[in-house]
C-alpha cells in the first residue's frame, strides 16, 4: 500500500524542479535546451440550451448549460525530448443555477518525455476515460453518469500514461485518501485506477479496473469497444461494480451515429442496476456543424427508474469552442 496527500505532491513536484530547469534530468540532451518563453493556448466551450422535462403530467421549461468551460494549457520545452506541461481548467455556470460559477475541472502540472507522461493534481480516473469513444451525449441529459456511480475526477492524484502509438497504451492513476473522512469512521485507503487500450485503424477496445476511489473495498471494472466504417460509428461499454456485503451490480451502453460531416445523427441506450434500482436511458439527437466553432444541437431522451419517477426531456442549443 502506498501513502499519498497533498503534501507528497507538492514535495514531489518541488523536487522534480531542479532536474527540469537544472538539466540533471537527462531524458534529452543539455545542449538541446530551448530558449522560448513557456506557451499558453486558451480554449473553452460555451454550451447553451433550453431543456424541456416531463414528469408523469407535470412539465416545464428551463436553461441549462451542462457543457462549458473554459481554460489555458501549454509547455515548456527544456529539450529536444523532455517538456514540462500544464493545464488549468473550469467548468462555468452560465445559467447561474449553481452555488459555484467556477468548478474546477482537469488541472495539473507534468512532465512529458518518450517515457511517457507523468502529471499530478486534479485529472478524471483512466476508468472514466473508456467511456469517452462510446458516449455520445457526454454533459447532456443522456451522459451514462445518469446509469453508474463515481467520481468523474478526483483530487490529489498522481497520473502516469505511456506513449501513445498506433497500437496500445496504459495508463496508471494513484490518488490520495480523504483523510480517513466516512460514515464509519474509518481511515479512508488510497485509491488507483488503471486502463489497457488496444486501437488500430478505426477500432478499438479498453479495459480498466479501479479500488478504493469512492469509498474504501470499492471496485469497478470496466470494458469498451468501439469501431468506425466510413460513416458508421458503433461503441458499447459495461462497466461492473462490487460492494462488501451487497451483490455485484451491472451497467451497459450502447451507442450507434451517423457521421455525415456536416451532420450528425446519433442514438445511445443504457440499462443500470448499479443504484440499486433498475434504470433505463434512450437518446436520440442530432447535431449540426453550422461553422467551424459552432455546432447546433438537438436531443430527445427519456429515462426511467424503478420506484422514481418516469422523466422524458427535450434539448436544444448551440456550443461555440474557442
Amino acid at each position: 500500500m502506498f501513502k499519498l496527500s497533498v503534501l507528497n505532491l507538492v514535495h514531489f513536484t518541488l523536487w522534480l524542479r531542479p532536474f527540469l530547469w537544472g538539466g540533471v534530468l537527462l531524458l534529452g540532451s543539455p545542449s538541446t535546451v530551448a530558449s522560448e518563453l513557456p506557451s499558453a493556448r486558451f480554449y473553452g466551450q460555451f454550451d447553451v440550451g433550453a431543456r424541456y422535462s416531463k414528469t408523469g403530467g407535470d412539465g416545464g421549461w428551463h436553461v441549462d448549460s451542462r457543457g462549458s468551460y473554459i481554460g489555458v494549457a501549454g509547455d515548456f520545452k527544456h529539450s529536444e525530448d523532455v517538456s514540462v506541461i500544464y493545464q488549468l481548467e473550469y467548468e462555468v455556470d452560465l445559467d447561474g443555477d449553481s452555488n459555484d460559477t467556477f468548478v474546477r475541472n482537469d488541472s495539473f502540472l507534468g512532465v512529458q518525455s518518450h517515457l511517457g507522461t507523468l502529471r499530478a493534481g486534479v485529472m478524471e480516473t483512466p476508468l472514466r476515460h473508456l467511456a469517452n469513444a462510446v458516449d455520445l451525449f457526454s454533459d447532456t441529459l443522456g451522459d451514462p453518469s445518469e446509469l453508474w456511480n463515481g467520481d468523474i475526477r478526483t483530487s490529489d492524484t498522481l497520473y502516469y500514461q505511456t506513449p501513445v502509438s498506433s497500437l496500445i497504451r496504459a495508463e496508471v492513476a494513484l490518488v490520495a485518501s480523504e483523510n480517513g473522512d466516512t460514515a464509519a469512521g474509518e481511515e479512508r485507503r488510497d485509491g488507483y485506477s488503471a486502463a489497457l487500450w488496444l486501437e488500430r485503424d478505426g477500432a478499438g477496445i479498453a479495459v480498466a479496473a479501479e479500488r478504493h476511489i469512492e469509498a474504501n473495498d470499492l471496485s469497478r471494472q470496466r470494458i469498451a469497444a468501439h469501431w468506425t466504417a466510413g460513416v458508421v460509428r458503433l461503441g458499447a461499454a459495461v462497466e461492473r461494480e462490487s460492494r462488501p456485503a451487497q451483490s455485484s451490480a451491472l451497467a451497459k451502453i450502447a451507442s450507434v451515429a451517423l457521421d455525415m460531416g456536416q451532420w450528425l445523427v446519433k442514438t445511445q441506450y443504457g440499462k443500470s442496476d448499479i443504484q440499486q434500482r433498475s434504470e433505463y436511458l434512450g437518446s436520440i439527437g442530432v447535431d449540426f456543424l453550422l461553422q467551424e466553432r459552432l455546432t447546433v444541437y438537438t436531443n430527445l431522451h427519456r429515462h426511467q427508474a424503478s420506484t422514481v419517477a418516469d422523466f422524458v426531456s427535450l434539448e436544444a442549443g448551440v456550443r461555440f469552442a474557442l
